[in-house]
């Protein structure tokens, strides 16, 4: 339970990091996409259907989400390296998250 809500804390924190980084940078519509389609989704939301609701086409969905996803990704890793104890605990955790090796 403690592992479960120490993620959860995380990335609610990342998303609000996030979300007051598109916000202030006049991108909220960035934000907003990510928002739709990967935090909170429908279950018919897709690319297009976002496009045409947001009047993008489906590569900017594409590249924006990318984007975001990206953002998020580095956040949520600079949050954790300053509650890790030693790079060896960082590596260990952002594996554990992430799936991949950060260095």
């Amino acid at each position: 339970i403690f592992r479960r809500e120490f993620i959860r804390a995380l990335f609610e924190r990342t998303v609000d990091d996030v979300r007051g980084e598109y916000e202030a940078g006049g991108k909220p519509q960035h934000f907003a996409l990510f928002e739709r389609y990967d935090i909170d989704p429908a279950d018919d939301v897709s690319y297009a259907r976002l496009a045409n609701e947001f009047g993008l086409t489906p590569a900017h969905v594409t590249n924006t989400l990318a984007h975001v996803r990206r953002r998020f990704r580095e956040r949520a890793l600079e949050r954790l390296r300053a509650l890790c104890l030693s790079d060896d605990e960082f590596r260990r955790e952002s594996r554990e998250l992430f799936g991949t090796e950060v260095r």
